[in-house]
C-alpha cells in the first residue's frame, strides 16, 4: 500500500513562488494547473507588506506540497477534481489558492502544489464611513470654506455617515480577515496528512499516513546569557539542521515509496546519533569549541548523504554537502573555531 507524504511551507516571495510552480520555462514537466482567486498574489503582497505589525516581513502565504499516485496523469479530470477536493479539504472555504501538479526531474513522482492565502476572503469587517470633522462650504460657490467664514454654511457635522450621490452609505475597512491561526498550530500541520489520506480514499485511492515523527533534526535554543562565540556556533549549526531538513523533504518529493520509508526509516537513526552526540558535545572540560559543538551536525549531513547515495539521489548528495561546507567556512572564517 502506498504512503501519504506532505509537508507545508511558509512562503515570503508569494509572486515569485507562483511563478516557480507554473511558469513552464521553469517546470518542464507540468501535467495541470489551475487557481481559485479573487485576488491576484501581487495584491497580496502588497497588503501584507502594508499589515505588518512588526519590522519582520509578514508570510505572504504557504503552501502545501504531497506526493499524487502517478497513474492520475492518464485521468486529468479525475486529477483536477482531486485536486479542488485536496485544496477544500485542507484549507478550507474563502482562501485563495493556486494549484500545479508536476512530475519530478526523473519523472518518476506526480506531485502536488497547493499555494495558498491565510486570510479568508469576504469575512472582513466593512463598515459605514464616517465624516472625522464637521465640513462647512461656501453657499454659492460650493467649495470647502471655514467654519463660520462669511457665507459659509455646515454641510455635514462629524461623525455623521458618508453617502453616495445615490445616498447610500460608503464602506469602508478590509475584505479580508485576520490570518487564521489554525495554519500555525502543530495540530492542523500533524493532521493535514490524515486529511489527504480521506480525499483519496473518496477517489478510490487507499494510502497510509507516513509517521514523520522524530526524523528531522531539531534546532538548537540560543540561550538569553550565551556569549557572541556561543551565539556563533549555534547559528551555525542551526543553519546547516534547516538545509539537511530541507534537504530531507526534498529527497521525499523525488522518490518513490520504497525510497521514502528507507529515507524516513534511515532520518530516524540519525536523528538519534544526532542527539546522542550533541549530548556529548555540549560541554567537554567545561569549554565548548567549534569543532566538538559542529561534529554531530557534520555527521549528521554525512550520513544523509550516504543514503541519498544509496537511492540515487546524487544531485542532493552535491547540493547538501555543498550548502553545509558553505556554512562551515563562513563562520569558520570569524575566528569561531577557537576555543571559547
Amino acid at each position: 500500500m502506498a504512503n501519504v507524504y506532505s509537508r507545508v511551507q511558509k512562503i515570503t516571495d508569494v509572486v515569485g513562488r507562483s511563478d516557480y510552480i507554473s511558469n513552464s520555462s521553469r517546470q518542464e514537466n507540468i501535467v495541470l494547473h489551475g487557481q481559485s482567486m479573487q485576488y491576484d498574489w501581487s495584491f497580496y503582497r502588497e497588503f501584507e507588506k502594508n499589515h505588518r505589525r512588526s519590522a519582520d516581513e509578514n508570510n505572504e502565504a504557504r503552501e502545501i506540497v504531497l506526493a499524487l499516485p502517478n497513474e492520475l496523469e492518464y485521468d486529468l479530470p479525475k486529477l483536477k477534481r482531486m485536486c479542488q477536493d485536496l485544496a477544500a479539504k485542507t484549507i478550507g472555504k474563502n482562501h485563495d489558492y493556486e494549484y500545479a501538479v508536476h512530475w519530478n526531474e526523473a519523472g518518476t513522482n506526480l506531485h502536488l502544489h497547493i499555494l495558498f492565502s491565510e486570510r479568508e476572503v469576504g469575512t472582513g469587517e466593512m463598515v459605514a464611513q464616517k465624516y472625522k470633522r464637521d465640513i462647512w462650504m461656501d453657499r454659492d460657490t460650493h467649495v470647502l470654506a471655514k467654519a463660520k467664514a462669511p457665507n459659509a454654511e455646515l454641510v455635514h457635522r462629524k461623525g455623521e455617515v458618508v453617502r453616495d450621490k445615490d445616498g447610500k452609505p460608503k464602506l469602508i475597512g478590509e475584505d479580508l480577515s485576520a490570518k487564521d491561526p489554525k495554519f500555525k498550530t502543530k495540530g492542523w500541520m500533524l493532521d493535514v496528512p490524515y486529511q489527504i489520506q480521506s480525499v483519496f480514499k473518496q477517489h478510490g485511492f487507499e494510502i497510509d499516513v507516513f509517521d514523520l515523527n522524530g526524523a528531522y533534526l531539531p534546532q538548537a535554543k540560543i540561550g538569553v546569557r550565551a556569549s557572541e562565540i556561543r551565539k556563533n556556533n549555534i547559528e551555525a549549526e542551526n543553519a546547516i539542521v534547516r538545509e539537511y531538513n530541507q534537504s530531507l523533504d526534498t529527497g521525499l518529493e523525488e522518490t518513490n515509496t520504497d525510497g521514502q520509508k528507507v529515507l524516513i526509516r534511515e532520518a530516524k537513526e540519525i536523528r538519534k546519533e544526532f542527539k546522542k552526540a550533541r549530548n556529548k558535545a555540549e560541554v567537554e572540560d567545561g569549554v565548548i569549541t567549534y569543532e566538538n559543538w559542529l561534529d554531530p551536525i557534520q555527521d549528521a549531513v554525512e550520513s544523509l548523504a550516504k543514503v541519498f547515495e544509496s537511492l540515487r539521489l546524487n544531485h542532493l548528495t552535491r547540493a547538501l554537502v555543498g550548502e553545509a561546507t558553505a556554512i562551515w567556512r563562513n563562520f569558520a572564517g570569524r575566528g569561531n573555531d577557537l576555543e571559547r
